[in-house]
């Protein structure tokens, strides 16, 4: 699971419990300049695409870390896809963010607001 806040010009993505061992970060922070956008796509959350390099991947438990694929690299963090939201990226090292969180709408909204100050 991932709390997310903002600070300064920051989003700030934070890594709870166990899903640190499991993606091997305990914090991503995002410039808001560089977020295009934020959607719930259940089905593109599924299951990962690319090659894991590192992180973890059990089939119907949870996808969490760094998967790369054509050239772009993803984030991914996890367990409940219908908890899941992506948050697409521009000029970052990362092209996109897939994330659970408690309350998805909640935090699309929350991002959208931020982006469009």
């Amino acid at each position: 699971m991932i709390e997310i806040k903002f600070k300064d010009k920051n989003m700030i993505l934070t890594v709870k419990g166990m899903h640190k061992l499991w993606t091997l970060k305990s914090e991503l922070i995002i410039p808001i300049e560089q977020i295009e956008g934020a959607r719930i796509n259940p089905e593109e959350a599924a299951y990962p695409k690319g090659w894991r390099s590192p992180g973890t991947y059990i089939p119907g438990l949870i996808t969490a870390g760094t998967y790369r694929a054509k050239g772009n690299k993803v984030f991914w963090d996890v367990c409940n896809k219908e908890k899941t939201i992506i948050i697409d990226l521009k000029k970052n090292d990362y092209k996109s963010i897939v994330i659970e969180v408690n309350d998805p709408q909640n935090a699309v909204n929350q991002i959208s607001k931020k982006i469009k100050n």
